[in-house]
């Protein structure tokens, strides 16, 4: 049998000296600045070096870095035929020329109304159905499209021609 000595209150005070009676549901005690302290200047916040997060992407909501996904083969050869077309389309002076010539295309870019159809669609796409029984606007996208089915044409053959 173990005898234990019995505590008494001075033997209690020095096993935890630093508990106190509420320590441990009393409200934290807030530091007061002395009076004669203020804000930080502009220069002092200066010399303070601040650490960034990268800015996010706009297009769409920001995704972390571990969980981005890389794009896969058939999104990748989707977004080079895109840009081969789109570079493929772009305005030469040949073309400029060749619409100049065209007496039909001319008018069109000179009507108003074809020209906010063209606006329109350029911006809403799915707006194209609107216009389907406007004759002049389906004449102009006509126009339009054996010209760059003309210039898609000639851009293959020299393609072939070359390999």
């Amino acid at each position: 049998m173990v005898v234990t000595p019995p505590q008494t209150a001075e033997s209690a005070r020095k096993a935890a000296p630093s508990l106190k009676k509420g320590f441990f549901d009393a409200p934290p005690k807030r530091k007061l600045k002395p009076p004669g302290e203020q804000k930080p200047t502009a220069s002092a916040r200066e010399e303070i070096p601040m650490i960034r997060a990268k800015q996010p992407h706009t297009g769409g909501p920001a995704i972390p870095d571990f969980l981005r996904v890389e794009p896969d083969e058939q999104e990748r050869r989707y977004m080079a035929m895109k840009n081969e077309l789109i570079e493929k389309l772009k305005p030469t002076p040949d073309m400029v020329s060749q619409i100049g010539q065209d007496p039909s295309l001319l008018a069109c870019f000179d009507d108003p109304e074809v020209m906010a159809a063209v606006n329109d669609i350029a911006a809403n796409p799915g707006s194209f159905k609107k216009y389907k029984d406007k004759p002049k606007v389906m004449a102009f996208y006509k126009a339009m499209g054996q010209l760059m089915g003309e210039k898609l044409e000639k851009v293959e053959q020299r393609k072939t021609e070359k390999a």
